[in-house]
């Protein structure tokens, strides 16, 4: 115990002012004074203890229970070395208690990486600690050591995340430096800084978005490996996820090679769901053999179910529920109002292949309402047959009602109109309503009953009862079929093993998401089709319950039961977690059953570290029920994270990843990387082939020798196979230049894009230098060659991107598509291009471009679009617009009859515009003009004119009264055709263009109209192009001294002397 006197100076003795004593101990301080004694603990002493100063004098003031005790007349000396005193000796009493604190933060801060969950607590306690003393003692009062602690407990309690973050960066660059050579070491090539980052850093949940070809799994192994170098994890501490046994082979390999380790848990995902089943029910689940066989059409699991829905047909209820599904449910309409275009409304259209009970493909869905009603109500009819009566006339074609009664002499018309008479927005009105007129007047005319149905009648789900009515009404009689008929109608055509097909994927997809209640209700109501969704459950719920009984008879489960009943196992407490870290590779591809199981492994250990590694921009698996949004918002599910991103490359160079970056970033939602390179190139590494995809050899016997070798002779179709085998070849010719010794990795976004075995043996033998292998893009993720093909670039249902629309009752139970056009295929794209090493190559029909290509040659990429020749008709495609729906491109077509080149719409099913090809070279011919209309043909210079009334080809002929024009295929006679006729001398050849007469007219060469199909002998000789035939004419001309005639063949020019 200590002991100070507080006494006034003598002066103020003699005025009667009297002092006192101050006492301390451990307990705190007893001031005596007047006889009194009080006493004040030491955690409350600073908050009642001050010096107050007057002008002559201080006071010493105390806050005690019983009042304030005042010691004052003191000198300001006195007063404040007493304060000083009592000061000291109160921080040097709570010195143990904070020095304690101090010690336990500082080390959890120096020693470890803290985790935002840890945070809290840290802060909390150095707070707590700081308002034992509110302030650090001034320098002097205590030893500098005991003073310390005070000044960062100050420190810690108020620094905040930013200084949380200073300490981690100190951390993660102490062991850098401490385990620099276990970095350097523990792949073949030193961990860039990146990757070490991501070793180290050891949040609650840890992202690390890693870009294509920059060391995903030296990031895994890395990391492991860290954790058991540093002493922070045993082996049985770790569990490391992969999503094939492929990829958890190469990661126990790994580690095996890199860390000597043998006994870490390396998984897949499926395999972990098994153990923690057996773990619990004692002993290994037998498996299903629904799940080893259930992917092929012919698969065990797709047969049964066949059977078990042709079972439930021969229920009234269920068979009721199928025809509704039928009828209503098969596709989600969309109205034709909501297009812009007409071949935008074809597009979809085609995307849906709507077709009928009988297996007709139509133009719409009202179309197909009408055709299905008059089947179940047992009248015959014939879809788009000829009217009975000729009616072509100059303006309007041979009329083809939508349907015809041929019992009942009956047409029917689907007027497309709403109730107010709009039409879509891309119909002219107008144009519209007259050519209905003109339909009503030729059944007035002719005396034939017409019956008319409207857009607006469907809407309102009133066009079968009204078009029963009128039926009826005019004496056709409905005799309903049999339900059982109507389905043997389905299954003749092929759509009950289509529906048994599509139960089966809907009872792997609804098994696989695993819904509890509540997930199920959420997903029927934010469906987009919620209607779809519940006929898809009523229809499952029977197939389900069947094969669950199944599995339960002869106790088995499936692949889908691995998951879910181990995440039940977890969840409820059966199995006890023991891992302090997880690890999870290629998260970009984990579905929701999977996320919940690693979210419920982690929640049951305290402390436990999740460690994901993954690429959003390579999110490919949708359709298997992965979902980006666990990538995209890993913090809104899993928790506070700390993202990592690779960015450095050691796969391709700075062109590919240029390119493939900002493709891949035109969808706003995907992560922002900026990818660096190893390898640095100054061209282009991303290159365009544009070239004819369809090819038919006609009577070139080079072509027909090549197509034998490619294609078997009962293959429908050989010009596609030909077609690319032409394109493969350029390619691999290019790659062959560039690299004697290479590997090659062709790709296509389907199967049956792929070169076929017989394609791939003759390249292997014309380039033995090259090791060629082939695989669909999604199969291709994860491996890599120097050079990549990719094939099929083209625009509709199977091209790329894939316009083709998933079942609607099939897409309501996947995960959310994302708000952007394409997003998933735009990522596929970027997969494959850069699985290569050196360069990709592109390879397009630009007849048919898919929309990615026209993006990359439109919107500034830098790929190199000169490295082959091209076709003049390759670069004009896309000029080619078909004028009348409007967002058709018209490709090359050859008419069977005649084995004629033309032209004709790429919505050909549905639009019926045609061109003719160049008479004079068989290429393309564009539309320009101003004052006049035109076709022009840039490969042989050749034009026409176009009719400026029915906007058809006019050909140019030699009259009475000198050259004229008039319709290519009118004559006096026919006066359906258009008779439109002008001289001449009132046409000006297009711009940049020879008048008419001197192409007609080219020196002794006469171009013969082909009557029949010409065949070689020893004066003639065929040429591919119409330019060297048209040289080798006249050489032969000048030689001969003779006509020459210049005779087009069948996919040939043929030369021959007259």
């Amino acid at each position: 115990m200590e002991s100070k006197q507080l006494n006034p100076s003598w002066f103020w003795k003699i005025l009667g002012f009297k002092g006192g004593s101050i006492e301390v101990s451990e307990k705190g301080v007893t001031l005596h004074k007047s006889d009194r004694s009080y006493f004040i603990d030491n955690h409350s002493f600073v908050k009642k203890s001050r010096v107050e100063k007057n002008i002559i004098f201080c006071s010493l003031v105390f806050n005690t229970s019983k009042g304030e005790v005042r010691f004052g007349k003191l000198t300001e000396a006195k007063a404040n070395e007493v304060f000083e005193w009592l000061q000291a000796h109160w921080y040097l009493e709570i010195f143990p208690e904070v020095n304690k604190i101090f010690k336990r933060v500082s080390r959890k801060l120096n020693q470890s990486y803290v985790r935002s969950s840890e945070w809290p607590k840290i802060e909390r306690d150095a707070k707590n600690a700081l308002k034992r003393f509110i302030q650090v003692p001034v320098q002097g009062l205590i030893e500098k050591s005991k003073r310390n602690p005070f000044v960062g407990i100050q420190l810690y309690a108020t620094m905040g995340l930013g200084g949380l973050e200073d300490y981690r960066k100190a951390y993660v660059d102490k062991n850098k430096s401490k385990f620099a050579e276990y970095f350097a070491n523990i792949e073949s090539n030193p961990l860039t800084d990146n990757q070490i980052d991501a070793c180290i850093i050891d949040e609650d949940n840890n992202l690390v978005l890693a870009g294509a070809g920059t060391g995903k799994t030296s990031a895994m192994v890395g990391r492991a490996g860290f954790l058991l170098e540093s002493k922070q994890a045993k082996n049985n501490d770790i569990l490391m996820l992969a999503f094939g046994k492929k990829a958890a082979k190469e990661m126990q390999e790994r580690m095996h090679d890199r860390i000597g380790i043998n006994d870490i848990s390396i998984s897949t995902f499926h395999k972990l769901g098994k153990d923690i089943i057996s773990k619990v029910e004692n002993g290994s689940p037998s498996i299903s053999k629904y799940a080893e066989d259930n992917t092929s059409k012919k698969s065990v699991f797709k047969r049964d179910v066949s059977a078990w829905v042709d079972d439930f047909l021969k229920e009234e209820s269920y068979k009721n529920k199928v025809l509704e599904y039928f009828e209503d449910y098969l596709f989600v309409e969309k109205s034709p109002f909501e297009f812009e275009s007409q071949g935008e409304y074809f597009s979809h259209i085609e995307a849906d292949e709507i077709r009928t009970f009988k297996g007709e493909k139509v133009k719409g869905y009202g179309e197909r309402i009408i055709a299905n009603f008059l089947l179940r109500m047992g009248i015959e009819y014939e879809y788009e047959a000829k009217y009975k009566y000729l009616t072509k006339t100059i303006d309007f074609r041979q009329y083809q009602p939508d349907f015809y009664l041929p019992e009942h002499d009956v047409y029917i018309e689907h007027v497309g109109i709403d109730r107010d008479g709009s039409t879509a927005p891309y119909i002219d009105r107008e144009a519209y309503e007259e050519g209905m007129e003109w339909k009503r007047k030729i059944h007035k005319a002719n005396e034939t009953t017409l019956v008319e149905t409207f857009y607006y009648e469907h809407k309102e789900g009133q066009i079968r009862s009204l078009l029963k009515q009128r039926l009826t009404d005019l004496g056709v009689e409905c005799n309903p079929m049999p339900d059982d008929a109507i389905i043997e109608t389905l299954r003749e055509h092929n759509e009950i093993t289509k529906f048994s097909d599509l139960m089966a994927d809907i009872l792997k997809r609804y098994k696989a998401n695993w819904f509890d209640k509540k997930q199920l209700d959420e997903k029927i109501k934010d469906s987009p089709y919620p209607k779809h969704l519940n006929i898809a459950l009523e229809l499952l719920k029977p197939i389900r319950n069947r094969y669950e009984k199944a599995l339960v008879d002869n106790d088995e489960i499936d692949f889908d039961d691995m998951i879910g009943k181990a995440l039940e196992y977890v969840q409820d407490g059966k199995f006890k977690a023991t891992w302090k870290y997880i690890m999870v590779d290629e998260f970009q591809d984990i579905s929701d059953p999977r996320a919940r199981l690693v979210q419920a492994l982690k929640t049951q250990k305290d402390n436990c570290s999740l460690f994901c590694v993954g690429d959003d921009w390579q999110a490919i698996y949708r359709f298997t029920g992965s979902d980006i949004s666990f990538t995209t918002g890993f913090s809104n599910y899993f928790g506070t994270t700390k993202t990592t991103k690779l960015n450095k490359t050691f796969r391709f160079n700075n062109s590919i990843a240029d390119v493939s970056t900002k493709f891949v970033l035109k969808n706003p939602l995907q992560t922002n990387k900026e990818i660096t390179t190893l390898d640095k190139v100054t061209g282009p590494a991303i290159s365009l082939l544009r070239e004819i995809s369809k090819v038919s050899p006609g009577d070139n016997v080079e072509l027909k020798r090549l197509l034998s070798q490619v294609s078997s002779p009962d293959d429908d179709f050989s010009s596609s196979v030909l077609g690319r085998y032409i394109q493969v070849n350029k390619v691999l010719e290019a790659i062959s230049k560039l690299n004697k010794k290479a590997s090659v990795l062709i790709l296509g976004r389907y199967n049956f894009t792929l070169p076929k075995p017989r394609e791939m043996k003759l390249h292997a033998a014309t380039f033995p230098n090259l090791e060629l292998l082939t695989n669909t893009v999604h199969i291709s993720k994860g491996k890599e060659a120097d050079y990549v093909v990719v094939l099929d670039l083209q625009s509709g249902k199977n091209g790329f991107p894939s316009e083709k629309t998933t079942n609607p009752l099939l897409e309501a139970l996947l995960p959310s598509a994302e708000g952007f056009m394409f997003a998933e295929e735009r990522r596929l794209l970027y997969v494959a291009m850069t699985r290569a090493r050196y360069r990709t190559y592109l390879v397009v029909d630009m007849a048919t471009a898919s929309s990615f290509v026209n993006e990359l040659i439109n919107d500034d990429y830098d790929i190199e679009m000169n490295e082959f020749e091209i076709s003049n008709s390759q670069k004009i495609s896309q000029q080619l617009h078909c004028i009348e729906c409007e967002t058709g491109i018209m490709q090359k077509r050859v008419r069977r009859k005649d084995s004629k080149t033309f032209y004709g719409c790429s919505h050909w099913s549905l639009c019926k515009h045609t061109e003719d090809a160049c008479d004079r070279c068989g290429d393309p011919m564009i539309r320009v003009g101003e004052v006049q209309d035109y076709r022009v043909c840039h490969s042989c210079r050749n034009w026409i004119l176009v009719c400026p009334e029915c906007k058809g080809d006019m050909v140019c002929l030699n009259g009475r009264y000198g050259l004229f024009w008039r319709n290519k295929y009118s004559h006096s006679q026919d006066k359906t055709m258009c008779q439109f006729k002008i001289s001449n001398n009132k046409v000006t050849p297009p711009q940049g263009f020879g008048k008419i007469e001197d192409i007609l007219n080219e020196t002794n060469i006469i171009k013969q109209p082909q009557k029949q199909q010409p065949v070689q002998t020893q004066d003639s000789m065929s040429f591919s192009s119409y330019k060297e035939a048209g040289e080798y004419a006249k050489k032969l001309a000048v030689e001969k001294q003779k006509t020459v005639n210049l005779v087009e063949g069948n996919g040939c020019w043929i030369v021959k002397v007259k």
